[in-house]
Parts: structure tokens; sequence; C-alpha cells
């Protein structure tokens, strides 16, 4: 069944949290993808802080509402922040997508 294939996908990504304090400034891009969902992102981080996360590629089925969830990333400056509902899988592989970026 794909929901899952889809889940184990998005169980699979390294979800090891990332010390945003710890990342280099610079702008840095980073992909993750499952069987339905692509993802690209370019991440700027300046003194220690998300100062903007930039979705270059989102391949979804209907997961075009999970791309908000960037906001809450920078707001926050932490990637670990709710999937956005009805989107759940999209706002995971965004989420790897700039935990990829910043590692």
């Amino acid at each position: 069944m794909l929901k899952n294939k889809m889940t184990d996908e998005v169980n699979a990504f390294d979800k090891t949290p990332i010390e945003i304090n710890s990342v280099a400034d610079g702008t840095y891009e980073g992909t993750a993808e499952t069987t339905l969902v692509k993802v690209k992102v370019s991440v700027t981080v300046n003194d220690g802080e998300i100062e903007n996360i930039e979705i270059l590629k989102h391949e979804c089925g209907k997961g075009a509402p999970a791309n908000v969830i960037v906001n809450d990333m920078m707001l926050l400056n932490n990637i670990e922040v709710d999937a956005v509902t009805g989107a759940t899988y999209s706002s995971e592989v965004i989420k790897a997508a700039v935990r990829n970026a910043l590692r």
C-alpha cells in the first residue's frame, strides 16, 4: 500500500537535530524525496539564525499547503516544528531537505 510506503520512507529520514547556532554563515541547498514528494530548498543562515528558506522545488500531490512550514522554521529558528495539517508527508520532506542543507 502506498501510504505504508510513504510512512516508511518518511520514518527513514535522518531526524538528528541540527544546532542552528553551530552552522556557519552561508547559503546551503538540500534535497529530500519520497515516492510521491520531491523537495529542494535553499537555506540561508546568518549569526546562528535561519534568515531565509526558499523552496526551489516541491513536487507533490496535494501537499502544496506544506510550503508555509518554512515560515514557522524561520520564526522559531528551529527545523523541528509541527507539520501542516493535511500535508504531513510534504511537511516532513521539507523538514528533511532543510536538515540535509544544513548538514
